[in-house]
């Protein structure tokens, strides 16, 4: 949301609404893939975890 926020007051909005998008996409994906409903906390995935590299094919 930085850079959203940063092109809003640079006046680019084209930007903004760009990188809007982008954070939300990137919250969706987290709090589907990580989010463990039954444990009630986000899962930590080890980088070398064949599941890190499914998590960032999204």
């Amino acid at each position: 949301m930085a850079i959203a926020k940063a092109a809003r007051m640079a006046g680019d909005l084209e930007t903004e609404e760009r990188f809007i998008r982008k954070a939300e996409s990137l919250k969706e994906l987290v709090q589907e893939k990580l989010w463990d409903q039954q444990a009630g906390f986000f899962k930590v995935v080890p980088l070398e975890s064949p599941k890190h590299r499914e998590f960032f094919r999204c």
